[in-house]
């Protein structure tokens, strides 16, 4: 790892900010016809740009249809707002039976078990009740827990206690256990419009979603997707901290400068919980971005990164091949230091 201090990056106009990443390079120019999505989707907003496509427009009106049916379906099984989804469901019954869901729920959190083992809990799919005693749930408040309550909840969490049976089915070892997949479902979304712009055989192309990315080929400057990483300051929206240029990559990026509360208390909570402790992160650390081979592991690994903190995070990644990570540090007074791995290094751009 290689630490550095340096100014921010002047942000261009028009850029999109997305859960701390920033498309800096196209949207400086408007997206060629049939080229294109965008729409809304668990609570945020997904882009898609596919460059050089040349789609005739019933194949463009195909490809719009499965993108739309596919981020359809998966928030109707991820999604903890809708009392009629997967996941609401699942977490509302007290069977410690089978029970039956749709194969990419269980992929999925098969798949949030594997993260929740690899980081010791750091990260963990059964965070929810923990999540909505703080006030980041369906009831938003900004009252801190009494202590008592904080341990009732952190009891009910626990990522061994659910079971993933076959390809199709999900099963309670502990009755009021509630998953919470908001730190994966976004990344798998963006893996599974990828892997549909591959299906057509479009080579180059930019997914977005609520800030998670993944990228393929080159832009529509023939170069690669130029991808800003926000600044992590709660009143510096915009604000470009560094740019990393990639082609061939997926990238996520988790901070505790979005959302959170100050509490009556006068401390400042955000909404990223330490599934072991109970509380929320409080530390240094307020953003990292990761690479990985997949946009779902990306996204995790970022949540669990900010939980371990700078150091722990830091030998966690250098540990675990396949993995590069971009630290950004705040200190007391706000200034804010970064750290990357070698691989992270090789696609930031240069400062001139």
């Amino acid at each position: 790892m290689e630490p550095r201090e340096f100014n921010p990056i002047p942000t261009c106009i028009g850029v999109l900010v997305m859960g701390g990443l920033i498309a800096t390079s196209y949207l400086r120019q408007p997206m060629r016809p049939n080229s294109g999505w965008q729409g809304q989707t668990m609570g945020t907003t997904w882009v898609i740009n596919a460059p050089y496509s040349h789609l005739k427009a019933s194949r463009y009106r195909e490809i719009d249809g499965e993108l739309h049916r596919t981020l359809d379906a998966l928030n109707t099984q991820m999604s903890t707002y809708l009392d009629s989804s997967e996941i609401s469901t699942f977490n509302t019954t007290t069977n410690t039976e089978a029970f039956a869901v749709s194969a990419p729920f269980a992929r999925m959190v098969r798949r949030a078990r594997e993260i929740a083992e690899q980081t010791n809990g750091a990260f963990d799919p059964t965070v929810w009740p923990l999540v909505e005693l703080w006030g980041f749930g369906r009831e938003a408040h900004t009252a801190r827990p009494a202590d008592k309550d904080i341990a009732a909840a952190r009891a009910r969490v626990g990522w061994e206690q659910v079971e993933v049976i076959g390809t199709n089915q999900l099963r309670k070892l502990k009755e009021d256990l509630q998953l919470d997949l908001s730190a994966i479902a976004k990344g798998f979304a963006v893996d599974r419009l990828a892997e549909i712009l591959a299906s057509y055989t479009l080579t180059n192309y930019y997914v977005n979603v609520g800030g998670e990315i993944r990228v393929s080929g080159i832009s529509e400057h023939g170069q690669a997707w130029r991808i800003g990483i926000e600044a992590p300051k709660p009143d510096a929206a915009n604000e470009i901290y560094a740019i990393a240029h990639l082609d061939d990559h997926a990238m996520a990026t988790s901070g505790d400068y979005r959302n959170y509360y100050v509490s009556d208390d006068t401390n400042r909570y955000t909404h990223i919980i330490d599934p072991r402790s109970g509380w929320p992160v409080k530390q240094s650390l307020a953003s990292v971005s990761v690479l990985a081979d997949s946009c779902w592991k990306a996204d995790a690994i970022a949540t669990a990164l900010i939980v371990l903190g700078a150091e722990a995070g830091r030998d966690w990644v250098e540990a675990h091949a396949g993995i590069e990570a971009y630290f950004i540090e705040r200190d007391a007074s706000g200034a804010l230091t970064d750290f990357y791995t070698q691989g992270f290094r090789a696609v930031l751009e240069s400062k001139k």
